[in-house]
């Protein structure tokens, strides 16, 4: 079975630091499975993030998506993975549909229905935020 993430010795310096913000990180996730990083203030938690979605380039180690070695990966990796960082993901007063409908415009492959979505999920229709005074 290929996992979703893999990674050996995993390590990660910015430059000028005194010492790497990930050390020798071992992880595996499996495909369909859901984590969440946990830790204090400077732990590393978006910078390994930022590393496995390749937007920081020059760790360390071994680190596989999808079973394909990190590098090797494009763009396309974007459209595979999903990453929630510490910023609210949804657009300001954008109902539920909205939000879906908006972020699947990003993509150039097809996507399913909000509507399909959210009836999946038993999902009432909520009406948009109120305009602010």
């Amino acid at each position: 079975m290929v996992e979703a993430i893999a990674t050996r010795s995993l390590g990660f310096a910015y430059r000028g630091a005194a010492a790497p913000t990930l050390h020798s990180i071992d992880l595996t996730v499996g495909v369909g499975e859901v984590i969440g990083l946990l830790g204090p203030s400077g732990a590393g938690k978006s910078t390994l993030q930022r590393v496995l979605t390749g937007q920081l380039r020059g760790a360390t180690g071994d680190a596989r998506v999808l079973g394909r070695e990190l590098s090797s990966w494009g763009r396309e990796l974007y459209e595979r993975v999903g990453v929630g960082f510490e910023h609210p993901v949804a657009v300001g007063c954008l109902t539920l549909r909205e939000n879906l409908a908006y972020f699947a415009r990003m993509y150039p492959a097809d996507t399913r229905e909000p509507d399909e979505l959210l009836e999946l999920l038993g999902w009432q229709r909520t009406p948009a935020c109120a305009p602010r005074p």
